[in-house]
């Protein structure tokens, strides 16, 4: 018997211009449209269900499409994005296969917003191509990853001091990743970066510099008296002798592990969470991609 297809028809204020109507294919087989928009943009997703019930069709249409546009956040670099406005209900597209069964009409979406760059339609490509690869990790890995998509998300959603918080419960999900994850910060912290190449590591560490030299200045001091900020000018110190980027991260990362500490128990260190915010994004994202290279685990 043939399966019911639907198309669930989307709405998302993510601040590009789609220049032209375009379709890609995802790792499930679904489809993502976005068409031609100067304003909100608007798309739809085409899935197949295994029964014919909208409400079940509805769910799984939002799950996957917020699941393409959480891959998209990270392949076009986006910083912010609003909650994805989904249609009333999804349409029925072969419904001549189902006749006699009652059908729901969609709802017409209006609403402004605003125009900061133009979508590149590499963006989606790469976006399904790091969603197939981390579907080729273990389920375990997967689940780490995925919570890690949800709070990054959370994140795009939010601005300045909630962000902060979100994207650093981002960084920690996907401590999940890990084979054997330890309850000292320190050692997840530093068995987590070891996950990513030191090219990966000088990437972010070079795109981020003004932030390493902020948090290097800050004294930033652990309960246990360790002293952050001169751990990661020591790091710094030593990269023109051993090119060692990897250990340069893990060094910032307890720096924003204390900033974390700071601003939640003490409301302190404020002017350090803008640039915390872009540093653990972008490394967050450096990651998620080289953890999608882990195919065989």
């Amino acid at each position: 018997m043939e399966s019911p297809e639907y198309q669930l028809d989307f709405e998302v204020t993510a601040y590009f211009v789609i220049k032209d109507d375009f379709e890609t294919k995802m790792w499930d087989g679904s489809r993502i449209t976005f068409y031609k928009s100067e304003g909100t943009n608007k798309g739809s997703i085409i899935y197949q269900m295994a029964t014919l019930n909208h409400g079940e069709a509805k769910e799984e249409g939002k799950k996957r499409a917020n699941a393409f546009l959480n891959y998209l956040i990270i392949t076009s670099n986006i910083d912010n994005i609003k909650p994805t406005i989904f249609a009333e209900s999804p349409r029925l597209l072969n419904s001549d296969k189902f006749k006699g069964k009652t059908l729901t009409l969609t709802k017409t979406f209006t609403s402004d917003s605003i125009i900061l760059a133009n979508f590149q339609k590499q963006w989606a490509e790469c976006a399904n191509s790091l969603s197939s690869k981390i579907h080729g990790l273990s389920t375990m890995k997967q689940a780490a990853i995925d919570r890690c998509l949800f709070w990054l998300r959370k994140g795009a959603e939010a601005a300045s001091v909630e962000r902060f918080i979100y994207r650093w419960v981002s960084f920690e999900a996907l401590s999940g990743v890990l084979d054997d994850k330890s309850d000292s910060t320190d050692k997840w912290v530093n068995s987590l970066i070891n996950k990513l190449a030191n090219e990966s590591a000088k990437t972010v560490f070079n795109g981020n510099k003004a932030v390493a030299k902020q948090l290097e200045a800050a004294s930033l001091i652990s309960w246990k008296g360790l002293n952050r900020s001169q751990e990661l000018k020591e790091a710094i110190g030593g990269l023109e002798r051993n090119g060692d980027y990897k250990t340069v991260m893990m060094r910032t990362a307890s720096c924003i592990h204390e900033v974390r500490n700071k601003f939640l128990h003490g409301g302190e260190v404020i002017s350090l969470i803008d640039g915390c915010n872009t540093l653990l994004k972008e490394l967050t994202h450096a990651l998620l991609k080289d953890l999608s290279k882990d195919t065989q685990n």
